[in-house]
């Protein structure tokens, strides 16, 4: 075998090699993406998983709505120590039994708070920076108060929360040297709201959510959304079919 021919032999198991070697990284380059793409879109349905056969998906553009006179917004809630989760989705702040959230007559305790961003409910199409969302629960029957967020002026009790949340997916901390008073993310104006019916923003998507979402926004400042974002990214679910819902809005 000539020099030449030799060396043309070695080139051609050469690029033969390399070749295999780039399909094995691609396949799992791309097996990778896919994974990471169907873990996201079924935990915040979107694009694969639209839960097609239900009919009172959250979130939504609050459009056409019944203006009605409904009872100011009735709470009764507590400072508490902070209590912070990163759930794989967005931060967490666990409530301590004691405040609770009056609706219909009925006394539900405060749970939860979440954040996303931007915000998951949009009017006239657009959505705001942030909502907060005050997770209300009697038995099986869920309260959720929405708070908008356009950015502003700092906010306080957000800071806390930001300095302290944990940066790595399933981490829970617990500081009881740092209070948090839900009622400081409200805004002022409690009789501005839209109501109407709808599900959870995240699996199961189950349709037992009644949304209170207050229609005057609260603010952060651009610094701290940018904090957020960078521990977290985007995390609101997309909007939903409207499906001729009702929407009260109270003024």
């Amino acid at each position: 075998m000539s020099w030449l021919s030799a060396k043309h032999l070695l080139c051609h198991h050469w690029m033969k090699s390399f070749l295999i070697i780039l399909g094995i990284v691609g396949a799992f380059i791309a097996d990778t993406l896919i994974n990471q793409r169907s873990y996201y879109s079924s935990y915040k349905g979107i694009a694969i998983r639209p839960c097609p056969d239900k009919q009172r998906q959250s979130p939504i553009e609050l459009q056409t709505t019944i203006q009605v006179d409904l009872t100011p917004l009735q709470y009764d809630y507590h400072s508490v120590p902070l209590t912070v989760v990163h759930n794989g989705n967005t931060i967490q702040v666990n409530y301590r039994f004691g405040s609770t959230l009056t609706l219909d007559e009925q006394l539900y305790t405060l749970e939860e708070v979440h954040f996303q961003a931007p915000s998951e409910h949009v009017v006239a199409g657009m959505p705001y920076a942030m909502e907060v969302q005050l997770v209300h629960r009697y038995g099986e029957h869920v309260v959720i108060v929405g708070v908008f967020v356009e950015v502003g002026e700092g906010n306080p009790v957000m800071q806390s929360i930001w300095d302290h949340m944990p940066a790595t997916p399933g981490l829970k901390k617990t500081f009881d040297n740092v209070a948090i008073d839900a009622a400081q993310l409200l805004p002022d104006n409690l009789r501005a709201y839209y109501r109407y019916s709808g599900s959870w923003t995240e699996p199961p998507y189950s349709e037992s959510v009644t949304w209170i979402i207050m229609r005057d926004p609260i603010t952060l400042s651009i610094t701290q959304l940018e904090q957020f974002i960078a521990v977290l990214g985007e995390t609101a679910r997309p909007v939903q079919p409207h499906h001729n819902r009702l929407i009260l809005e109270a003024n």
